[in-house]
């Protein structure tokens, strides 16, 4: 800093170079880098770091968090949505599915991860990828029915694991019963990757109904303790009583 002085009514640029720009893209740096110094703040005390994604200049997790989702989903509305009624672990699972990176067999194998077999094992039929483990699967699909019928909405229909993570804006009704939908899903997807890992690591089946009453479980604990909503029974939330749910 010692070719510019800061006075408290100007900058002055003092260069020494070994010669003056001569050709016309010297010459035009030379006057963008002038520029560029003239709307700088430079003030005469020592420099300090500063997060530019938050006011005060401290740096948080959160902005960094949702700097990254713009980046990854620049589209208005596109971008995935976390939900603060379900722990982190959770989000997590469904952000990975969202980014195309759980680890399935196709996605180790993607990694250069060796094994003897990648075919799915819910079903054994074909490879286990993330489309057909969470919306291809006989097995996701019976779990899908069951969560449709308890939660009386459609019938879940999706080309690709990623559509069912953005399933909810689709669902008609107040924000609140949008975000309890998601809640539905994500503890889907979970109660899905739970029962696909017992099978791959335990060599535990677990059936439909079971992964059913799972997800019921603990869709209710998060909502009862994480949206605050104590009062709701459990006979309630078996048959999706919205009266009492405060949405």
């Amino acid at each position: 800093m010692d070719r510019l002085r800061v006075t408290l009514e100007e900058s002055i640029i003092t260069t020494q170079w070994v010669r003056d720009p001569e050709t016309e893209e010297e010459k035009s740096q030379f006057e963008e880098l002038i520029s560029l110094l003239m709307v700088t703040d430079i003030r005469g005390r020592d420099d300090t770091w500063a997060w530019n994604l938050e006011s005060d200049g401290g740096f948080t997790v959160k902005s960094l968090r949702r700097r990254m989702e713009q980046a990854s989903n620049p589209g208005p509305g596109l971008g995935f949505e976390w939900n603060n009624w379900v722990p982190l672990k959770v989000n997590f699972l469904a952000w990975r599915i969202y980014m195309g990176r759980a680890a399935t067999m196709d996605g180790l194998r993607r990694r250069n991860v060796h094994l003897d077999s990648y075919l799915c094992k819910m079903c054994g039929e074909v490879d286990e990828t993330e489309d057909h483990l969470f919306s291809g699967c006989q097995f996701a699909l019976a779990v899908w029915d069951c969560i449709a019928e308890w939660t009386r909405c459609p019938r879940l229909f999706a080309f690709t694991a990623k559509d069912i993570t953005t399933v909810h804006n689709q669902v008609r009704g107040s924000t609140k019963w949008r975000k309890l939908m998601q809640l539905i899903v994500m503890v889907t997807l979970w109660g899905i990757w739970r029962s696909r890992n017992d099978r791959v690591f335990n060599d535990k089946e677990a059936s439909v109904e079971e992964v059913k009453h799972g997800i019921r479980q603990l869709s209710l604990l998060w909502f009862k303790y994480r949206a605050k909503r104590l009062l709701v029974t459990w006979d309630q939330w078996c048959n999706m009583e919205l009266s009492c749910m405060s949405l």
